[in-house]
């Protein structure tokens, strides 16, 4: 009984892995949907407040939303998720969804040289090959014009929200973070929706708003990108990663990208080339490198580290 228990709570978490990977994955082209109608400002707003809203709920429903090391997380915020979501829908609405998520998942990459860079960390022949893998994928994606309204600011500010997000991890482990994860992330996202309000506001005054004119379908989408791609994806996460060992966790999460693509050619019937798919392969190829030795136990993970994948970005 002991041991059916515990293999169905592994198939469970192992689901749930999944299911946070496709969350994330989908939310990208939720996110390339509302674009096409609703500004970078507009959505950037619904994303950060939507997500407060519901975290700060949560958590605030248990008590623990105060916290002495508030100021911290308020600082992580200010990278994640405020400057990759802003760097992120700005890059989306110039050039496709495809080509968003496979650039996005070089976050790993760009985390690796940043530990390098800035944290004067060793890089392993793990992380290197990742590193090499990671930039010869976006490479080849980059350099390959498709129909999709794809430009080359776009992939720019895409990529330079996966180095946001790539410093955000470096960060992360050099701040003391003992709260639980959900308190983390509830404040950053708080912090964001405050420290993105002057860009939003700008962009109000000199381009206005199309959230008063968009369809309901496009309001769906924009919350959805909020409800799946951060607090869903966010718990199943926090549910699972304890129990899946580090390895096959990283794995499964290098999932994201293909649901990304898969979301944009099914949902937003754009074309996927094989370029773009040999260049996505190379980027997961990099990361499956960075999974340690099967031996390896579950991974227990630090609040900032957990909240680092409470995101829709792969």
């Amino acid at each position: 009984m002991t041991t059916s228990t515990h293999s169905d709570g592994g198939m469970r978490a192992h689901a749930a892995l999944v299911g946070s990977a496709a969350c994330f994955g989908s939310a990208t082209a939720l996110s390339k949907y509302a674009l096409a109608t609703l500004s970078a400002a507009d959505l950037l707003l619904i994303e950060v407040a939507g997500s407060a809203a519901l975290l700060g709920a949560m958590v605030q429903w248990r008590g623990r939303l105060l916290t002495p090391r508030w100021r911290s997380y308020v600082l992580l915020g200010a990278l994640e998720p405020a400057a990759t979501y802003l760097l992120a829908n700005l890059g989306l609405a110039r050039t496709s969804a495809g080509r968003g998520a496979l650039l996005l998942s070089l976050e790993t990459a760009f985390g690796v040289a940043a530990a390098a860079l800035v944290a004067r960390e060793r890089i392993s022949v793990r992380a290197g090959l990742a590193l090499i893998g990671g930039l010869s994928g976006a490479a080849l994606i980059g350099a390959e014009s498709t129909g999709d309204r794809a430009t080359l600011t776009g992939d720019v500010l895409v990529l330079a929200s996966a180095a946001a997000a790539g410093g955000y991890g470096v960060l992360a482990r050099r701040l003391p973070t003992r709260d639980e994860p959900l308190t983390v992330t509830a404040i950053q996202y708080l912090a964001a929706t405050f420290l993105v309000f002057p860009f939003v506001a700008a962009s109000w005054l000199t381009s206005g708003t199309r959230l008063l004119s968009a369809p309901p379908p496009v309001w769906a989408a924009a919350v959805a990108t909020a409800v799946i791609g951060s607090a869903v994806a966010f718990v199943l996460f926090n549910y699972a990663i304890a129990q899946v060992p580090a390895g096959r966790a990283a794995l499964l999460l290098g999932l994201t990208p293909l649901f990304g693509v898969a979301a944009a050619a099914a949902g937003l019937r754009e074309t996927i080339t094989a370029r773009q798919l040999l260049g996505g392969l190379i980027i997961l190829a990099g990361l499956t490198a960075l999974a340690p030795p099967r031996r390896c136990r579950p991974s227990h993970m630090s609040g900032s580290a957990v909240s680092a994948k409470s995101r829709r970005r792969p």
